[in-house]
């Protein structure tokens, strides 16, 4: 007898966990034909970087879809595929609509910075601005945009009401410490600099940043471990190893200044800059002969520098000599 109850109780129990899943199939089959739904996939596929095919579900959705989520992740999918033509096309479109939303303006001033058109840009970050103060986005937009057009000053004042809003925001961050540099405030622009570095570790640029940063603040080691970094960051030029050397030699590790000035030779002979410096330096340890022919090599290659060397203090110790006149003779 027990045996049937338990029987009984156990297939009424399958029985309404059955009905309940049924349930929950027909709500979520209703649920994605919902709006709401295909909103959320097509963020989903953004996300997950799948542009093609949330770019593909946006246009078949496009009649039920609200006008301002449409434009914004429109022009948001073409500007990242760099389909340029076709996002300024999204942008006069998405214009036209009424009430639009603090995200679509962001998102046609991001537009309008990736084709260089930055006074857009400003304009539209400000409209977005205007509707959400809270968003990080559009301070950012308007940041970049005024790096690019050379002021600094407002730049900084943008990016810090997005730092205000979210002290981790890492485009406000990167943003905050270029326009510091820019600004000339080298020594406030290193903590920002060395943050965005660890999420973007071989970025050229940041890397060059800091460096120059810390030469005009005399932090000559410093410096050349940003050399090194940026030597392993971007193709080796002559040029990164002249500078790494200057810096060894600032630093008084003479040895490492010439296997400096040498590997830029090796990486273009016809490297003026090297032989110079290497030159200055030689001059410097009164080694005369190496001194006098390396700066024959470079007025060689760059009579420009017969001035140069006429008026360089580090080669005083060469200027006596005849071969030196004779080689500076304008």
């Amino acid at each position: 007898m027990k045996s049937n109850i338990l029987l009984i109780y156990t297939f009424i129990i399958t029985i309404c966990f059955i009905f309940m899943l049924i349930i929950k199939f027909i709500k979520y089959k209703n649920y994605k034909n919902t709006d709401d739904f295909i909103q959320k996939k097509i963020i989903m596929l953004l996300n997950k970087e799948k542009l093609d095919a949330a770019l593909e579900l946006l246009n078949t959705s496009k009649e039920r879809l609200p006008k301002n989520f449409y434009y914004g992740q429109l022009i948001y999918i073409l500007t990242e595929k760099k389909e340029f033509n076709k996002a300024t096309d999204a942008c006069c479109e998405a214009l036209k609509i009424k009430n639009i939303s603090s995200e679509l303006y962001n998102n046609i001033s991001w537009c309008c910075f990736e084709v260089n058109q930055y006074e857009k840009a400003i304009f539209y970050a400000e409209k977005s601005i205007a509707l959400n103060k809270n968003d990080c986005y559009p301070y950012v937009n308007k940041g970049n945009a005024l790096i690019e057009l050379n002021r600094a000053d407002l730049a900084i004042t943008a990016f810090k009401c997005a730092l205000d809003i979210n002290p981790e925001f890492r485009y406000a961050i990167s943003g905050m410490g270029i326009s510091l540099y820019m600004n000339n405030e080298f020594r406030e622009c290193i903590p920002y600099l060395k943050e965005t570095l660890k999420y973007e570790k071989t970025n050229a640029g940041i890397i060059k940043y800091l460096a120059d940063s810390y030469f005009v603040l005399k932090q000559y080691d410093d410096c050349i471990d940003m050399y090194k970094k940026l030597i392993k960051a971007a193709p080796a030029s002559s040029w990164m190893f002249c500078n790494m050397g200057d810096l060894y030699c600032y630093s008084g590790d003479f040895k490492n200044a010439f296997t400096s000035f040498n590997e830029a030779i090796k990486i273009d002979p016809l490297c003026t800059t090297a032989y110079y410096y290497k030159s200055r330096l030689y001059s410097l340890l009164r080694q005369s002969e190496n001194a006098l022919k390396c700066l024959e090599k470079a007025i060689s290659l760059n009579p420009d520098y017969k001035k140069i060397a006429l008026n360089d203090e580090l080669l005083n110790n060469i200027k006596l000599y005849t071969r030196f006149k004779e080689l500076v003779k304008l």
